[in-house]
């Protein structure tokens, strides 16, 4: 028992060294406890401390809701003050994603990138799922404490810019639509986090970009990029209802469900237009009917056109409000969606259905 008991301490004292290099265990008990201790990297838990990021840098905070530090003599700047439990940093969701993202980038702790082959996109959609799953637990659980859930947030959209990457190679978007990764990058459409949103958005047309297709000068690689495109974006608009998705995106930043400032706002916007104009060009394009007929579906085919008109009415809304818009701020926005509704116009059927939506 002695011997364990021995054991037991000297963990106890080698880990508070690990954290704090001038604790001694003679020390313990004998000083105010400290608001701040310095780590690049999560330790382990410390009793009465939180490892997180914020304006004294990366480490353990004492965790002044904890019960036993609800009067707790602590140093700060040198100084001994008086904390509540009840004494909290009023800073935004955003600001602490914008804190935790700058921790990241000035880390030392090297992170060793995947490579673009079937082993490394496995490892990235399987990174990407685990962290959404992670993010989105957090999320639900500590809502009211966005500290809790940024480190996820942020291994969110590492995750989602590192998908982007596989655009240099579209032979291998097999790999991305056998794991799962595609309904994240749906899921993460409407994901509460504007920047989320927004890197989501770029990553769809990072990876459906048909000017991709052209880069490619040797006709079977041509054909094979094509392919590969095609059964994205297919996935994208049948299996997951992307128009809805897009479209609900949309709606929910106009209801304000989704805390972003205009020029975010304006960006997500531009992000969508671009995205849905490429789906419909590919659908244009016959594209979307032929992978449909290499699936050997039976059901009659509902295109890029039938799900904005049948299925993402408020879509339509949306385009005419901006083009009606006497925002001048927004006026490419406007430009834009003005393209874009002239082009499903002239699509058949464009007209009457205009006339009955309207109707």
């Amino acid at each position: 028992i002695l011997f364990y008991l021995f054991i037991l301490i000297t963990m106890e004292n080698t880990f508070h060294r690990m954290l704090d290099p001038s604790f001694t265990s003679s020390s313990k008990g004998e000083r105010p406890q400290p608001n701040f201790l310095p780590s690049a990297t999560f330790a382990g838990s410390k009793p009465g401390y939180v490892f997180r990021t914020s304006d004294l840098g990366t480490g353990y905070h004492l965790d002044v809701n904890h019960p036993d530090n609800r009067y707790l003599d602590i140093i700060t700047n040198n100084k001994t003050a008086v904390v509540t439990r009840n004494i909290s940093t009023a800073k935004t969701p955003q600001q602490l994603l914008e804190e935790a993202e700058a921790a990241a980038k000035a880390s030392t702790t090297a992170t060793v990138a995947a490579t673009l082959d079937a082993v490394g996109i496995r490892q990235m959609t399987a990174t990407l799922v685990k962290v959404y799953e992670k993010n989105l637990l957090e999320r639900s659980e500590f809502s009211k404490d966005p500290e809790r859930y940024m480190k996820s947030e942020v291994d969110l959209h590492d995750a989602l810019e590192a998908i982007q990457n596989v655009a240099a190679d579209p032979t291998l978007y097999k790999y991305i639509l056998s794991r799962g990764a595609v309904q994240i990058l749906v899921q993460s459409l409407t994901h509460p986090n504007a920047d989320i949103v927004l890197t989501v958005l770029q990553t769809w047309n990072e990876l459906l970009d048909v000017d991709l297709i052209q880069l490619e000068h040797d006709l079977k690689q041509r054909i094979l990029v094509q392919e590969n495109i095609t059964k994205l974006g297919y996935s994208l608009v049948v299996h997951h209802q992307g128009i809805q998705a897009l479209s609900a995106t949309l709606t929910t930043m106009e209801d304000n469900s989704i805390t972003v400032d205009q020029d975010d706002r304006d960006l997500i916007s531009k992000e969508i237009l671009t995205l849905i104009e490429t789906l419909l060009d590919l659908d244009t394009m016959g594209l979307f009917r032929q992978e449909e007929n290499k699936q050997d579906i039976h059901n009659t085919y509902k295109g890029v056109i039938n799900r904005i008109w049948n299925d993402s009415p408020t879509f339509i809304s949306w385009l005419l409000y901006q083009i009606d818009s006497n925002d001048t701020n927004r006026q490419q926005i406007a430009l834009t969606s003005s393209d874009l509704l002239a082009s499903i116009l002239q699509q058949e059927d464009g007209i009457p259905s205009l006339f009955a939506y309207i109707c």
